[in-house]
This record gives structure tokens, C-alpha cells and sequence, in this order.
């Protein structure tokens, strides 16, 4: 049996998380990727960059509301006890 079996299974929370943290990831990897290019990408291959990064971009801004909104809720449960 795994881990998860003997736990809980992932949180909601934890599930979007996981996701956008994917997310992320593939972005930084599209952008390293198109430095490793250099000025040699075509219209195409730039415009697919474009939305990786605008994708990368909303992710990463995704993942900071996420974690703004998760230590407010824990800052306001520790105050309350």
C-alpha cells in the first residue's frame, strides 16, 4: 500500500496546487527551452511561446493568490484560539 492509503486522500487544496505547481513547471521548462533557441524560433514557434508564457504567467499568479489566501486563513484560525 502507499502513502496515500494509509493518509487521507489529497486535499481539494492540495489537488489545485499540485496542478498549478505542474503548470509552473512546464512553463519555466517552454522558456528555458526558447533561450536554448536563441533568435532562431519562426512566427509560429513564437507565437506558441506567447501563450505558454501568458499561461505561466497566470499560473504563477494563480499559485500566489493561493498561498496569500491559505496564510490568512491560518493566521485567522491561530488568532482565534
Amino acid at each position: 500500500p502507499s502513502a496515500m492509503d494509509k493518509q487521507e486522500e489529497e486535499s481539494p487544496f492540495a489537488k489545485v496546487l499540485r496542478g498549478v505547481g505542474g503548470q509552473i513547471v512546464r512553463g519555466e521548462s517552454a522558456v528555458r527551452g526558447a533561450l536554448r533557441a536563441g533568435g532562431n524560433l519562426g512566427p509560429s514557434e513564437l507565437l506558441a511561446l506567447q501563450a505558454g508564457v501568458y499561461r505561466y504567467s497566470e499560473a504563477v499568479d494563480l499559485a500566489s493568490k493561493l498561498v496569500d489566501r491559505a496564510a490568512s486563513g491560518l493566521k485567522t484560525v491561530i488568532q482565534g484560539q
